[in-house]
């Protein structure tokens, strides 16, 4: 089974979005090590604001803006996504 899931930043260009996704990029090889996932981290252009954030399909829409918040909220759905990836294993 492919290991890989995408993280992504979806919302107006701003600088909150661009931050988000600057902090994930900056811990990304911290989650591969940590899950054993490869993972891929996107900008995605839409019309939310805040951003949302986008965890293999997993819609994060509430959280504080704070990178050590984010890193937690994003370790949380991994966790949810990796207990689907072992089910069907």
């Amino acid at each position: 089974m492919d290991r890989r899931i995408e993280v992504c930043v979806k919302g107006r260009s701003s600088y909150v979005k661009w931050t988000l996704y600057q902090w994930i990029l900056g811990f990304r090889d911290i989650l591969v090590n940590e899950y054993g996932l490869d993972i891929d981290v996107k900008m995605i252009d839409g019309f939310e604001d805040p951003p949302l954030i986008i965890v293999g399909g997993l819609f994060i829409d509430k959280y504080v803006f704070d990178e050590g918040f984010v890193l937690e909220v994003i370790k949380k759905a991994l966790d949810k996504v990796r207990v689907e990836f072992d089910k069907n294993m």
